[in-house]
């Protein structure tokens, strides 16, 4: 497809007729189950978009997206692969966006490969095993209107945690910047050992995590109060592992929640005190002489980001 992105996405919906106002919803859903389609989400695949409101908000995210694609020197739209699709869902995740945002963007995928299949007259894209995929991670990680930013006061929020567990899950979020599910699957062997953090001087501990713990494969070490450090190695070689389940999981956010509330702040996810560890270390970065860029880059590898555009996301 030739063209700036901009462009391409606007031969795509209109070579692709996706948007049909004037088509009747009802007939075109009947001709869809006619052709084979039983569930909601195959019926969408095979029908219009017929509201206007709706069709910009899909368009928007392919406009996005064809952004995307071009920067990692993918310019066609029509060659779009089901990576990069799973590549932008997944960042979209580590931004912390709601779950219901995500769900959102999930059925817009299936529009645009609906458009895609309409546009060169045969099903030649099919997007339902890398959204399936991260439709899995979402569920764990996202919340269902929950927007992550950053807290006021994150410190006084893991004061008011009373369960053990849970208050060291939300440290090695907010003192390591560690994503909920590999917050949740701590074991002796990813205990590393004290040491001097060369930038902020002071005495932390570490913790190791393999490529099978984090969201990209990637393994990375991350760094902790040595007081929250010890007292986790202690946990450990009592408990044996710091696990959180899916249930569990619900558990501890709601009682960040309760001690966000009680502290007099919006509750914005377990995520947001992942914002406010971006915020925190790249503030440490700048107080020692380090420049802008370079202090984003080197937060974005501590925290496991493939970008680090993704990390300025969490300085907003």
């Amino acid at each position: 497809m030739y063209g700036d992105v901009q462009k391409q996405v606007s031969r795509l919906f209109k070579v692709s007729a996706i948007y049909q106002p004037k088509t009747s919803k009802h007939e075109e859903r009947l001709r869809a189950r006619a052709a084979g389609a039983k569930t909601s989400h195959q019926i969408n695949k095979k029908t219009s978009i017929y509201s206007w409101g709706h069709f910009k908000k899909v368009e928007s995210t392919v406009r996005q997206f064809a952004v995307f694609q071009k920067e990692r020197g993918m310019g066609d739209l029509e060659k779009v692969s089901n990576r990069g699709v799973e590549k932008f869902l997944m960042e979209k995740i580590d931004k912390g966006v709601s779950h219901k945002h995500f769900q959102n963007l999930c059925s817009h995928f299936t529009k645009l490969e609906a458009s895609l299949n309409r546009y060169c007259k045969e099903e030649k894209f099919n997007f339902d095993r890398v959204i399936d995929r991260c439709k899995e991670v979402a569920k764990d990680s996202l919340e269902k209107n929950i927007q992550a930013r950053a807290y006021d006061n994150p410190k006084a929020i893991l004061l008011q945690i009373k369960d053990e567990k849970h208050e060291l899950v939300a440290r090695l979020q907010y003192e390591g910047g560690a994503r909920i599910r590999e917050a949740c699957l701590i074991t002796e062997d990813r205990l590393g050992s004290l040491k001097i953090d060369k930038i902020s001087g002071r005495e932390i501990g570490t913790i190791t995590l393999q490529g099978s713990d984090t969201k990209g494969g990637k393994g990375r070490e991350i760094i902790i109060e040595k007081e929250t450090f010890e007292r986790l190695s202690r946990f450990i070689q009592k408990e044996k592992q710091l696990y959180l389940d899916a249930t569990a999981k619900n558990i501890y956010r709601a009682e960040l929640k309760a001690a966000a509330e009680a502290t007099g702040q919006r509750y914005t996810g377990s995520h947001g005190l992942r914002h406010n560890y971006a915020q925190e270390r790249m503030n440490t970065y700048q107080e020692k002489g380090v420049g802008y860029h370079a202090a984003c880059r080197m937060v974005s590898q501590e925290m496991g980001h493939e970008r680090p555009s993704i990390t300025e996301w969490y300085l907003r």
